[in-house]
């Protein structure tokens, strides 16, 4: 794939994709409670106010009767003190630490109600998170309620399905002998000539469909590339789904290009990259499930080895880019980002690909770009126009048009 015919930041449109509701809420409840009073398929105020109506009304059109949610836990991780600290080793461990120890503490019970209605027949494939305290899990409404019960249970969302995105060019512009234009219009040569600044000694990151690591562009600036063709995938990738478990791979192209619109430069003519100082790892997170998503996110914050053990928040990168979104609005997502930003870890989200046209492609941002803590990027043409395909406020929670 050329990549030098996409762009990330002023360039032209990169794809983002759908991902709707991906955090929050998991866990099962106390057995033996008081049966709770319904009326059609709502449950009573008392389960209400935890448990999402898109919930029930999933359940109403699922046929096995069992919906994917996430249960959210009442208790989250404090990392205010974590966040303060100045070394990145110490702060990494402090925040990783903070997080896995609420997590295991907090979740046990929840896990145990859940072990009870899987041999009941009422829920399955549980799966614990930390980035954010929460269970995934497939749960009919008699689980639900008792899930919704539980003081442990904060609340619980409809793990909705997430679309795969798709590398979209938009305008057709010959390309430079020397530096890409997209880099060009947001001057990011002029901050490697005047302050010497290339992004060298600096790691940047994506959660994306995969990188091509051999790609010419890429192969050089990948952080398990230990020179002559000796590779260490150990730290520097990971795939939750164990599709591409020993090797960073692409079947999609999307995060290969946005890789490359972040750091690529093959070291002659072709320099795509805003950093091209810096060293890259990544991981497979958009779009199989939501699970591997937040898979995704945890080995960020404590990157691990291939099959996912010994992790290390000392490897975890400088920056992150999340090349994909759903609907706006929403803030599920805002404790993942919260977490990422405890750790020093940059995050930055896609605008949305919503936009048709000035008239009427605004208040189309997506979430999570759209988060209080979030920060967005939209797109624009060589002219310096925005793209008739990028998403722009205002931003439903700031009301600002940006």
């Amino acid at each position: 794939m050329n990549l030098s015919r996409f762009h990330w930041l002023s360039g032209r449109p990169w794809m983002r994709i759908a991902l709707v509701a991906i955090l929050l809420v998991s866990a099962l409840g106390v057995s033996g409670i008081a049966p709770t009073r319904w009326v059609g398929s709502t449950p009573a105020v008392a389960y209400a106010e935890k448990i999402d109506a898109g919930v029930w009304k999933a359940l109403d059109t699922t046929p096995d009767g069992k919906v994917p949610v996430f249960v959210k836990l009442s208790e989250q991780a404090n990392l205010q003190e974590a966040a303060a600290i100045e070394d990145w080793t110490a702060r990494g461990w402090a925040v990783y630490n903070a997080l896995h120890g609420t997590a295991n503490r907090t979740q046990p019970t929840v896990l145990g109600q859940l072990a009870v209605a899987e041999a009941a027949g009422h829920a399955s494939a549980a799966k614990s998170f930390w980035i954010v305290n929460m269970v995934s899990v497939l749960a009919d409404a008699t689980a639900l309620r008792t899930l919704a019960a539980m003081p442990e249970v904060g609340a619980i969302l409809l793990n909705a399905k997430l679309e795969a995105p798709i590398v979209i060019p938009d305008e057709t512009v010959t390309a430079p002998d020397t530096v890409e234009w997209g880099v060009a219009k947001i001057r990011a040569p002029d901050v490697w000539t005047t302050y010497g600044v290339t992004g060298a000694g600096a790691v940047a990151a994506n959660v994306d469909t995969g990188v091509q690591y051999d790609h010419p562009v890429l192969v050089n600036h990948y952080r398990g590339n230990l020179g002559g063709g000796v590779f260490n995938h150990n730290y520097n990738w990971y795939d939750p789904t164990g599709v591409s478990s020993t090797f960073p791979a692409d079947d999609n192209g999307h995060g290969t290009h946005t890789m490359g619109t972040m750091i690529g430069d093959d070291g002659g003519v072709n320099q795509i990259g805003v950093a091209p100082g810096a060293k890259w790892i990544a991981a497979y997170g958009c779009c199989p499930s939501n699970e591997a998503l937040l898979e995704a996110q945890q080995f960020m914050v404590a990157p691990t080895d291939l099959a996912g053990n010994n992790p290390d928040p000392s490897k975890r990168p400088d920056v992150l880019n999340q090349s994909w979104g759903g609907p706006g609005g929403s803030e599920i997502f805002e404790d993942v980002i919260a977490s990422l930003r405890a750790s020093g870890i940059f995050p930055a989200f896609s605008a949305g690909n919503n936009g048709s046209s000035a008239a009427d492609g605004c208040g189309r941002l997506g979430s999570p770009g759209d988060n209080p803590s979030g920060f967005n990027v939209g797109n624009t043409t060589s002219t310096d126009t925005i793209s008739s395909s990028s998403s722009r406020g205002p931003n439903p929670f700031t009301g600002k048009t940006g």
